[in-house]
């Protein structure tokens, strides 16, 4: 949860106090999912970790946030590409590692299920309103083409 509200606290214009703080506090949760990932292999071993998916993610999310910290401190602040910030975009992805807690909270599981039935049907209503726009614009062109004329 702490990564969460420190993720959250990027700002822009961002004082340089400010920016070597959340830097320091990016690369000790780095270390820490890396250290959470070692720990994990080794106690469940290497086919047991890989067989979960949420594993996968996080190995996934540890290898880019390692990615990102030695691009960071390998390179000099102006020659750093764009490339290397694309890199940064993926510290959002451990915002994602919240719904590994759906897994044992019975309650995230309804809310995420409901949440996903809301989308579904919220798709098929737009559908259904495309449609229907779409036969009121053919039916506005049938009915006024060529009969409102300005000079």
């Amino acid at each position: 949860m702490m990564n969460t509200v420190v993720l959250a606290a990027d700002s822009f214009p961002q004082s340089i106090d400010k920016e070597g703080t959340l830097s320091a506090f990016n690369e000790f949760f780095t270390w820490v999912f890396f250290a959470e990932m070692c720990l994990k292999l080794l106690g469940l071993g290497i086919h047991s970790y890989i067989k979960d998916y949420y594993n996968l993610f996080d190995a996934f999310i540890v290898v880019v946030s390692i990615a990102d910290w030695v691009i960071i401190k390998t390179m000099n602040p102006e020659d750093v590409s764009e490339a290397a910030n694309l890199l940064q975009v993926f510290r959002a992805c451990r915002l994602l590692r919240v719904f590994k807690v759906a897994r044992s909270w019975t309650g995230m599981q309804d809310i995420l299920q409901k949440t996903g039935k809301s989308l579904i049907d919220i798709a098929w209503f737009g559908i259904l309103l495309s449609l229907f726009m779409f036969i009121m614009s053919l039916l506005g062109m049938e009915l006024f083409a060529n009969n409102c004329r300005f000079n």
